[in-house]
């Protein structure tokens, strides 16, 4: 079954090498000298690739054998031949000559597929979990500005409790969270009663890294009115931040038990699944906030495309991606990502593309040099492809100085 598996993949990969190397595209350069293709092994491919096409079996391993026999420390020439033998059937000749191009350069195995998708993705840069997006807390504390102004509107709050909301509201717009603090303590002693009041006490402790103080205050608030989601909500996220992921997501169960329309919910239940490595069920959770909210929810879309990477949903990722590219088209870390996409796909001009835009919008994006670089060399353009990497070692990619010395010249 592995080597049925293997065979498929090798014919998705060698249709689409013949096919570039019968084009010339807008960034296509001249194959370049190194310690390990030469120049006499792209005309040789070419001449494979029209045996291939006229069906010619013979003449084309012939072809083959004569590149390998030409240039036997190229390990492209090698993964071509093996490529062939797999689509006809002489799978141990072809595992002999991968074993043989491994030897030579232990990188190209992974880069032309062999090892399938997980092969390309850890050799290039790929760090799906880095663009996830979370609510700051800045934002979250901004977000108790509303109930504050429908206390103020409240004709019935005796006067010294409704000037109390109202110097609560001027410190919280003018974001100065410790006086915020202060004046929730002196308006709990006014009204003990009020779940709010210590909810919002407890995300100021929470602000100020006071994760066992914020977690007592939610507790209260959720004991004065278990049926105050917001509370339960807090309680999650202080019990997830102090790593008691279980406790987190049985509070943000019960929050969207009473409330399950409350989009921050799903987002901050999704990520603690995440962490308990249960990514299928944070993907539902985002699907959930997608239709709660419509298609303008990007954030979602991000976080579930970047979630479907992790779990190798690669085409669910890449129309998730493309949804929030649109709407945010000067992030480079998303270019990035779907880069890595279109290059697991083979679609080599559109990850070129992205890699590119990518490095438009930071001219420093190591990274995106280093991808960039590889699926140039991954299309036997040598040059352009060692300058991106000389670009990204000079940047500090480390990895980048590495893989230049198997497929660059010094």
């Amino acid at each position: 079954m592995r080597h049925y598996i293997l065979i498929a993949l090798c014919l998705c990969i060698q249709n689409l090498v013949f096919t570039q190397l019968g084009t010339v595209d807008h960034h296509r350069r001249s194959i370049n000298d190194n310690p390990v293709e030469s120049r006499t092994v792209l005309p040789i491919l070419q001449q494979a690739q029209q045996q291939f096409l006229l069906a010619d079996i013979e003449n084309v391993l012939f072809i083959h054998d004569n590149a390998v026999a030409q240039n036997p420390n190229s390990a492209a020439a090698l993964l071509s031949r093996a490529r062939y033998k797999y689509n006809i059937g002489m799978s141990a000749e072809a595992e002999l000559d991968v074993r043989l191009a491994n030897n030579i350069n232990p990188y190209i195995v992974d880069l032309y597929g062999f090892n399938g998708v997980s092969g390309i993705l850890n050799l290039i840069a790929h760090q799906p979990k880095l663009a996830l997006i979370t609510l700051s807390k800045t934002e979250k504390i901004e977000s108790y500005s509303e109930y504050l102004e429908s206390k103020i509107q409240n004709k019935n709050l005796e006067p010294k409790v409704l000037e109390e909301y109202k110097l609560m509201l001027e410190s919280l717009k003018a974001k100065d969270y410790e006086k915020v603090l202060e004046e929730t303590a002196d308006l709990i002693n006014l009204e003990p009663s009020n779940p709010v009041l210590y909810d919002l006490q407890g995300y100021l402790l929470k602000y100020f890294d006071d994760l066992d103080g914020a977690v007592d205050a939610f507790t209260l608030s959720s004991s004065i009115e278990p049926d105050y989601y917001l509370s339960w909500y807090n309680l999650g996220l202080a019990e997830r931040e102090l790593g008691l992921l279980s406790r987190a997501k049985l509070h943000l169960d019960k929050c969207i038990e009473i409330q399950d329309e409350f989009v921050l919910a799903y987002i901050e239940r999704a990520s603690v699944l995440k962490e308990l490595g249960d990514y299928e069920g944070a993907i539902k959770d985002y699907t959930k906030v997608i239709d709660i909210k419509g298609p303008k929810y990007f954030e979602a879309y991000l976080n579930r495309g970047l979630t479907k990477m992790v779990v190798g949903d690669y085409s669910g990722a890449i129309v998730d991606l493309d949804k929030i590219i649109d709407k945010f088209p000067k992030n480079p870390l998303l270019r990035l990502n779907r880069g890595n996409l279109n290059l697991v796909f083979g679609f080599h001009d559109r990850a070129f593309n992205d890699y590119t835009n990518a490095i438009d919008l930071d001219e420093d994006y190591k990274e995106a040099y280093f991808n960039r670089g590889l699926t140039n060399i991954m299309y036997y353009d040598s040059a352009a492809g060692c300058a991106d990497l000389r670009i990204s070692s000079d940047l500090g990619y480390e990895k980048a100085n590495l893989i230049s010395t198997y497929f660059c010249a010094n």
